[in-house]
This record gives C-alpha cells, sequence and structure tokens, in this order.
C-alpha cells in the first residue's frame, strides 16, 4: 500500500511521515544517483503521455529561476521515487512518499481533470492542512522556506496560487483517489495512528474483495473448461493443426528451423501417432472423411533444396506425410541470399516418394492481392500446367504467396 502525503510548505508532511515510520510504516529512501536515473527511466517509459505533459508545464509555466530544481527533484527525483515505493508496496509493505506527484502539480499551480486521469494514484492521498500563520510560524522557525530564491513577496504570490490549486482541485481528486483529511496542527502521536489505522482498514477491505474476485474468477474458470470439456466430449470433435514450414537449417533465417528441433518434432508427431496428409484434413473440411481426435498436417512453402537432402530422409524415417508448395518458376528468389530452391529435376525426385504431395504456390510468388484479377487467373493457370508438365499430374492444392488472398483471389484459382 502506497500513501502519498500532500499539502503546503508547512503544514507538517514530513513530521507526520517520520511518525508514521515509527508505526511501521517505510519512508522512501533517498535512491542512488543510478537508482535515480534507472527508475525513473522505466517509471517514464511505462507513462509517456504523462512525462510529456509534466515535462511542458515545467518548462512553460516556471519561472527560469527554479525550473532546474524541478526537472531535477519533480521531474527526475518523484519518477524515481514512485517506481520505488511501488516495488516496496508490492513486497506487502505500507509506504509513505512525503513528496510525489500530486505535490508538484498543485506546486505548479494547475491539476487539470485530464492529467488527473493519468497521474499514478497512491492507495490513500493524504491531505495534510494547517492553516498559513502556523506554515509560515513553522518555516520562521526553521530559517528556511522553499522557493525563497523568488523573493518574499514572489514566494507568497506562488504559495497562495498553491494554496487555492490545491483547494481546488481537492473536489476532483477525492472522486478518484481515496483522501484522508489530516490535520497537521495535532500531535504526530496520535494523528499517525490514525492514518496507520484508517489505511489498514483499506487494506482488510481491498484483501477480502480481492479474495472474492479471485474465487469469482477461478470458479467461473472451471465451470468453463468444464463445460468446454463435456462439449467436446458430447461432439467428439477432433482438434486439427496445420504446421507450415519454410526451410529446415541452421542459418538463423526467420522463417528456418534447425534440423535438430525439425527431427524432434517430427519424432513426437509419429510417438502420438497424430500425422495425417493434408489431403485427409481437407477431406474432412468438406464432410467426407473422419480424423482422430488430433490431427496435424505438415507442409512447406517455396520449395528449398534442404527438402530434398535434409527434410526428405527425416520424414521417411518416422513416416510422416506432408504437402510442399512450390513456385513453378524455379528462377524465383523467395528468400534472403539467395537462398537454393529445387531445379525441376529435384522437384521429380522429392516427388516420387509416397510421403510426399506437390502444391502450387502460384508461378513466381507475387501477392494476388496487388495483380490484377487477369493476373491472378495466369498465375495459377500457368503455375498448374507447369507443373502438370515437370510431375505428370496437375497439383490439387494451392497456397497462396505470403497468405494474401481475397474472394477475387480465391475465384482466379
Amino acid at each position: 500500500m502506497i500513501i502519498e502525503l500532500v499539502g503546503l510548505p508547512g503544514s507538517g508532511k514530513t513530521t507526520i511521515a517520520e511518525a508514521m515510520k515509527a508505526c511501521g510504516a517505510v519512508l522512501v529512501p533517498a535512491p542512488s544517483r543510478s537508482q535515480l536515473v534507472t527508475n525513473a527511466v522505466l517509471f517514464w517509459l511505462q507513462r509517456p503521455a504523462l512525462a510529456v505533459w509534466i515535462f511542458w508545464l515545467i518548462a512553460t509555466r516556471v519561472p527560469s529561476s527554479v525550473r532546474y530544481e524541478l526537472l531535477a527533484n519533480g521531474y527526475v527525483g518523484y519518477a524515481a521515487r514512485y517506481r520505488m515505493a511501488q516495488i516496496i508496496s508490492r513486497a506487502g509493505k505500507v509506504v509513505v512518499l512525503d513528496q510525489g506527484f500530486f505535490q508538484l502539480l498543485i506546486s505548479l499551480g494547475e491539476l487539470p481533470s485530464a492529467l488527473l486521469d493519468i497521474l499514478p494514484k497512491p492507495d490513500v492521498l493524504a491531505v495534510v492542512e494547517a492553516d498559513a500563520t502556523v506554515r509560515e510560524n513553522r518555516m520562521s522557525s526553521r530559517g528556511w522556506a522553499p522557493r525563497s530564491e523568488l523573493g518574499y513577496k514572489e514566494r507568497l504570490i506562488w504559495q497562495g496560487n498553491a494554496e487555492a490549486s490545491l483547494y481546488g482541485a481537492l473536489p476532483l481528486i477525492e472522486k478518484s483517489v481515496r483522501a484522508y483529511r489530516y490535520d497537521g496542527t495535532q500531535a504526530p502521536r496520535e494523528g499517525a495512528p490514525a492514518l496507520m489505522e484508517f489505511s489498514a482498514g483499506l487494506i482488510q477491505t481491498h484483501m477480502r474483495s480481492s479474495f472474492a474476485r479471485q474465487l469469482l474468477k477461478t470458479s467461473i474458470a472451471l465451470f468453463s473448461y468444464a463445460v468446454a470439456k463435456l462439449a467436446r466430449i458430447s461432439r467428439r470433435t477432433p482438434q486439427v493443426a496445420v504446421l507450415m514450414y519454410h526451410s529446415i537449417d541452421c542459418s538463423g533465417w526467420k522463417l528456418a528451423v534447425s534440423p535438430e528441433a525439425f527431427e524432434r518434432q517430427m519424432k513426437y508427431l509419429a510417438r502420438k501417432g497424430w500425422a495425417v496428409p493434408l489431403d485427409d484434413v481437407v477431406s474432412y473440411a468438406n464432410g467426407e472423411k473422419k480424423l482422430p481426435a488430433h490431427a496435424v498436417a505438415i507442409t512447406f512453402d517455396d520449395g528449398y533444396c534442404d527438402l530434398l537432402t535434409t527434410v526428405l530422409p527425416i520424414l521417411e524415417r518416422y513416416r510422416i506425410p506432408a504437402t510442399v508448395f512450390v513456385p513453378s518458376d524455379m528462377s524465383v528468389q523467395t528468400g534472403p541470399d539467395g537462398r537454393l530452391r529445387l531445379s525441376e529435376e529435384e522437384l521429380r525426385t522429392l516427388a516420387q516418394s509416397p510421403l510426399i504431395t506437390v502444391g502450387s504456390h502460384a508461378q513466381t510468388h507475387r501477392k494476388f492481392t496487388e495483380l490484377t484479377p487477369e493476373e491472378m487467373k495466369k498465375e495459377s493457370e500457368d503455375s498448374a500446367e507447369k507443373l502438370a508438365s515437370i510431375l505428370g499430374k496437375r497439383p490439387r492444392f494451392f497456397a497462396y504467396p505470403f497468405g494474401a488472398r481475397s474472394a477475387e483471389a480465391e475465384r482466379a484459382v
């Protein structure tokens, strides 16, 4: 739980923070230089819109004499401290922030509702209040007042603006954050336990509601799982997957799978007995054939040379059928670095295996969605005729290059 303190200078934020520490709360420690930079960067990366907005406010609304201080403390320092508070809070501690973003924005004299929506919200925002005379006496007794570099008159103007900003924004704040009004003039030994008790009540409420929500979610998940299982048992619907490979090698190409990994996968499918020809999957989809409870079809796109040298021996070792989709123009480059494709003779040798079915991957491997209807028709027909001349039979299956398809492309094919 995070408790953020906000109040005007001299209201007693630091005093109450120390008293809360004595009651068991954790004060966010001053970060080291590395912690300051790292936590601030990570915090703002999570909230880019807030980062830009607050930076703009500091750059445009603050006198140049205090701009650097606010950028260093309010922009970098508060971001780092808030992230540290989040980390400590996740460990189950009650954390106290005596300087935070609500304080920063009130000191800037502006807290628009849109900005309030994207501010990081503490679990409790404790508004520490004291009248102007008390605040001024406290600052006089300690011989220091914030914004003293502005000069006495300008400091009083700034303080008046901050006060108007705080109490003008308080109704909005209380709608979005659990606020606690704390009388900064009372003895901290009495006030701190009351604030801690208030926060402890919220923790218990939060834990009870979180437990109830989690229990409800778990119950719904278990019920949904049971219904899905019963429905699957009643329908006996097979689960079908098609694994699409391209190249089997150790090149590191994003569409390549290593021979070792590919063999492990084929060995697994063979052990499970799940591998089926793509023809069976299509027949099942057309209502013409039944499949086992699990069915996996293997396909390859583009027709690279490793199909003959690496893939076929593994498929034969485990008796796995596969469908190979090949662009009929054997000179077309379909991969990076001039990756070699099968020649007509090598494709003919590959197709002699009873495990291999050859399908069309168009003629020149162009995206059908970028072609005219006439070009799509020509790509389809020329590919089928060319493959028929190589293999002695027309291909039954067609795979769209790049998966680019449309109703018009389907009509052309």
